[in-house]
C-alpha cells in the first residue's frame, strides 16, 4: 500500500512563532482517505491564519487565509478545501495523490 507523506511545519517570521499556533510535525496519510491538516490558535491577538505549502525547494504557495469566526478565503484551484471553526484550523486535500507530497505550513498573525 502506497503512503504519501505530508510534512507539516511551523512557519516562522515577524509575529509568528511556535508559541501562537500549534500543529502536529508531520502527517502520514493512506491514498485513497482524505487527508486532513489540523492547526490550533493559541493566541487570540493572532486573528489572522493561513495555509502555506512548499513543494521542494520552489516558493512558498499561499493556499488559504481566515481573517477570524468561519470566513476562509481560497487562493487555490487545486482539490483542497479549508475550514475554520473559531480556533481550529484545518485543510482537506479532496483528490490526494503523489503531487501532494509537500510541507504545508499553518501561520497566524496580528494583521492581514
Amino acid at each position: 500500500m502506497w503512503r504519501c507523506l505530508l510534512s507539516v511545519l511551523l512557519l516562522w517570521g515577524p509575529g509568528v512563532g511556535s508559541d501562537k499556533v500549534e500543529q502536529p510535525p508531520f502527517f502520514t496519510g493512506v491514498l485513497g482517505e482524505l487527508p486532513t491538516l489540523h492547526c490550533t490558535l493559541k493566541d487570540e491577538a493572532f486573528p489572522y491564519m493561513y495555509w502555506y505549502r512548499q513543494r521542494g525547494s520552489k516558493e512558498l504557495e499561499a493556499l488559504f487565509y481566515s481573517a477570524t469566526g468561519s470566513s476562509v478565503t481560497n487562493y487555490t484551484t487545486e482539490p483542497m478545501t479549508a475550514q475554520r471553526k473559531e480556533n481550529t484550523w484545518t485543510l482537506t486535500l479532496n483528490s490526494p495523490s503523489q503531487t501532494d507530497s509537500a510541507l504545508y505550513y499553518c501561520a497566524c498573525s496580528k494583521a492581514q
